[in-house]
């Protein structure tokens, strides 16, 4: 009968040293211990609490590194510049569940906020643009600093510089055409 009480006590020995040790294992290690996310239930709740949601074209992104950065075409929720960078779940690398984004890929950004930074992972609503995404679309508007939704269009000294090129190629014709004089010398 004592022996069956020493292995009980030595099953639970080891039960309560494994515990503590998992224990502190996850202190040890916070960053590995809350790259578990929790799914997003649908786009439409996301959208609905979201403090920022961004339709954009991915223009910066390196392999190794999370997160990336977008020229931002419309924001559905809150205020956003024309370019934001959106970061992986933490500053320490890539985590498990960070999301890989495609460089020139469009997206329906839905990220959180953690102090200021725009984060995203693979269980947000974010997803690659499709199409019937644009059923879901509120009263989108233009990132701050741009005027209308027409994504910035021609700048104008591009302008500027073709209808100089212009004027002088008429003029070039013009010379062209009446002649060069031809004088004595």
């Amino acid at each position: 009968m004592s022996e069956a009480k020493e292995v009980d006590r030595g099953q639970m020995r080891f039960q309560i040293l494994s515990a503590t040790g998992l224990a502190l294992a996850t202190l040890a290690f916070p960053a590995v211990a809350r790259a578990d996310c929790q799914p997003a239930s649908s786009v439409e709740d996301a959208l609905a609490a979201a403090e920022i949601a961004f339709v954009g074209t991915v223009v910066a992104a390196v392999d190794d590194e999370p997160g990336a950065g977008f020229r931002v075409e419309e924001v559905w929720v809150g205020e956003l510049p024309a370019a934001v960078e959106v970061r992986g779940m933490g500053d320490e690398g890539f985590m498990e569940d960070d999301r890989r984004w495609t460089l020139g890929a469009r997206y329906l950004v839905i990220p959180y906020l953690d102090d200021g930074v725009l984060r995203d992972n693979i269980c947000s609503a974010s997803l690659e643009w499709r199409d019937d995404l644009a059923a879901l679309r509120p009263d989108a508007h233009p990132p701050e600093g741009e005027t209308d939704g027409s994504g910035g269009g021609v700048p104008g000294a591009v302008v500027a510089l073709a209808a100089a090129i212009g004027v002088l190629a008429i003029a070039g014709v013009v010379a062209f055409r009446r002649g060069l004089p031809t004088g004595k010398v």
